[in-house]
């Protein structure tokens, strides 16, 4: 039996589609934002200078031969700059896609402010996937799991009251069978994950599909409505139509754009020039946090959705992966989430270290690990959801539980070469040394604030830092290596820039945990710096990945090129750099910069495995083993862990290679 559940249409605003201030409501249509975008025109002298710093960042940076060979880049940018476009927005998601082609978190298009930072599109689903369902023959369920995203301001907008399909199987969307349907629309629109079963993760967990930000990698709802075909246990289906509302995104983060009254306010807010360059060094924001992390900005999920909560399951209805007597067992926490980081105990089997990035943990780290020495037999780093960020920390956390380990390459510290056959990139570099070494203590501006020269580099060969004064670190010694289409001059392997080592002390019970006793969980989703804290311990660990398509493997993480910058740096640098050196540091060569305030970014340096020779992009490191239980609600961590140790201890039951 099937039954219809009706609603009331999201309102369309009459009018002027851009106005969002005039009316009283708290969400808008599909229909009416579709509108205001495409009332923005055309540009095409906007393209030409879109494109043209985009051409000149990538020729910066050594994997750019490489992503050449898998995407074409070169030839998909040509042929994107001599189209027109219906308008501003069509152009804009071009850029967009041309970017994502490349297939990693690591590139992107930051897409004009207006587009991404005013409204946001959502419906409240949040999805789960089971396996202890497998009726009819299938693998794997999708159901509903939760409704955490703004129900009642859903419900104010459509009528639907969401909270009431929590459970129920995802039979299809759109027409499609549900795990079909997330696949087409995930090799679509999710290309930074580099397989299906990390882009099912991220719809899992990231809210891929029920939260559109339409900023660096993800777009807009393409319908105003998706048809869901939803089933409880006994069989009962409904059909339910889930309108797309749009709300306002300072509703969510202090650092959106105020919404525009008019058209002629929305054109002109999407028209803004880039920031001023020449606001002084102190203005340029630190690089530590884009080295290896996702492209910045983040996604505002994680902050709508904190403490989201969940229906417990096992009635005729549900198809919760956790059972309800399941719900928050076995788990104490041991130390809150502090900055980044968490510390928990499941049972008196393990000691559990939470890590949301790879910026700043050492204190807690360094507490847990202590705790674990003294209560348990084995140590699990649980990367899920890592945002990525700095690989000092990793290296520290090799060293603490290996003291014995004084190589920091071995230890985890990611080698790393400039190319230096680009006259521009060159100059750049040398003229930035001479900047920290000439202006910037005059001015006490600290090293490596403006520039990335000598004195902010590590020779992974000396492990010392590559002093100030030796301008010409990259260029010689010098060594040619083939990227993809082309062969590349490269400077000496160096590390990222650090201003300041972590202090390498080692763990009371150094040693203990290894191999078995040493589990890391990752999922997919994890960005770079997830990626590369478990790949420093392949082989001395026993790597776990999480969820995806049952019976199909997928990486461990993504956005495993190296190191990234943002593509409006250059020209920014080479503005300050002159300024300030009032002529003492000349420039010949031409930076392009963006006259709108829009960005690109890609990984400027490629980073190298352990054996210094292989890259991390071309041959990535591999999971050891699978885990195809998802769930990541609040109150699942205990089940999840116990399943991820019967994993460890009997891998055969680990079906993916």
């Amino acid at each position: 039996m099937l039954s219809l559940f009706s609603a009331r249409p999201a309102l369309a605003a009459a009018g002027d589609p851009c106005d969002f201030v005039s009316s009283s409501a708290a969400t808008f249509s599909h229909q009416q934002v579709k509108r205001c975008y495409e009332s923005v025109p055309f540009d095409a002298s906007s393209l030409s200078n879109i494109v043209s710093v985009v051409e000149q960042h990538r020729a910066f940076s050594d994997l750019g031969g490489i992503y050449d060979a898998r995407a074409h880049w070169r030839e998909r940018l040509a042929a994107l700059s001599r189209r027109s476009y219906r308008g501003d927005f069509a152009m804009n998601e071009a850029l967009k896609t041309e970017h994502l082609e490349l297939g990693s978190a690591h590139v992107g298009y930051i897409t004009p402010k207006c587009y991404w930072m005013m409204l946001n599109a959502f419906m409240p689903f949040d999805f789960g996937m089971t396996t202890r369902f497998n009726g009819r023959g299938e693998k794997q369920v999708l159901f509903i799991e939760g409704a955490p995203l703004l129900p009642d301001l859903y419900r104010q907008a459509t009528g639907i009251d969401a909270s009431a399909f929590v459970g129920l199987k995802v039979v299809s969307v759109n027409g499609l069978p549900a795990l079909d349907y997330f696949r087409r629309f995930s090799r679509s629109e999710l290309k930074p994950y580099e397989d299906d079963g990390g882009r099912l993760n991220a719809i899992l967990n990231d809210f891929a599909y029920s939260f559109r930000l339409g900023a660096v990698d993800d777009f807009i709802p393409q319908r105003a409505a998706d048809e869901y075909v939803l089933e409880a246990r006994n069989g009962k289906r409904t059909r339910v139509v889930m309108p797309w509302v749009y709300l306002k995104t300072r509703d969510l983060t202090e650092s959106a754009l105020p919404v525009s009254a008019s058209t002629a306010e929305f054109i002109a807010t999407c028209m803004a020039p880039a920031p001023d360059a020449t606001a002084g060094p102190e203005g340029v924001e630190s690089q530590d946090a884009v080295w290896l992390g996702e492209l910045a900005p983040q996604r505002h999920r994680r902050r709508l959705l904190h403490g989201r909560g969940r229906k417990p399951g096992g009635d005729a209805r549900s198809y919760f992966e956790v059972p309800p007597e399941a719900l928050g067992k076995d788990v104490q926490e041991i130390i809150p989430l502090t900055g980044s980081a968490q510390v928990l105990q499941y049972r008196s089997e393990a000691t559990v270290l939470r890590l949301f990035d790879t910026l700043d943990w050492v204190d807690v780290a360094r507490a847990g690990i202590d705790y674990a020495c003294g209560h348990s037999d084995r140590l699990v780093i649980d990367l899920r959801r890592n945002n990525g960020g700095h690989d000092s920390v990793i290296y520290w956390l090799y060293r603490h539980l290996f003291p014995e380990q004084k190589n920091l390459v071995e230890a985890g510290l990611l080698p790393l070469r400039f190319r230096n056959d680009n006259e521009a990139l060159n100059e750049l570099f040398l003229n930035t040394a001479a900047f920290d070494a000439l202006i910037a203590a005059p001015l006490g501006v600290a090293p490596c604030a403006v520039g990335f020269g000598p004195g902010c580099f590590i020779d992974v060969n000396t492990q010392d830092f590559i002093p100030v004064n030796e301008l010409e670190w990259f260029r010689s010694p010098s060594v040619r290596e083939r990227r993809g289409f082309e062969w590349l001059s490269l400077a000496r392997q160096t590390s990222l820039p650090l201003s300041t080592l972590p202090e390498f002390d080692q763990a009371s019970c150094a040693g203990r945990f290894s191999g078995k006793n040493l589990v890391f969980l990752t999922d997919g989703v994890n960005a770079s710096g997830g990626y590369f804290l478990p790949a420093a311990f392949k082989g001395k660990g026993t790597l776990v990945t999480m969820g995806g398509y049952v019976d199909e493997a997928m990486a461990m993480g993504r956005a495993r090129g190296g190191a990234t910058l943002p593509g409006s740096l250059w020209s920014q640098t080479a503005e300050l750099i002159a300024l300030y050196s009032e002529g003492q540091i000349p420039f010949e060569h031409h930076y392009a910069g963006f006259e709108r305030d829009v960005g690109t970014q890609m990984e400027i340096l490629g980073a190298y495995r352990k054996d210094r020779q292989t890259l991390h992009l071309e041959n990535p490191v591999r999971t050891d083993l699978f885990l195809d239980v998802w769930s990541d609600s609040p109150g699942t961590e205990g089940y999840v862990y116990g399943r991820l140790l019967d994993v460890v201890d009997h891998p055969e039951s680990s079906r993916r290679r």
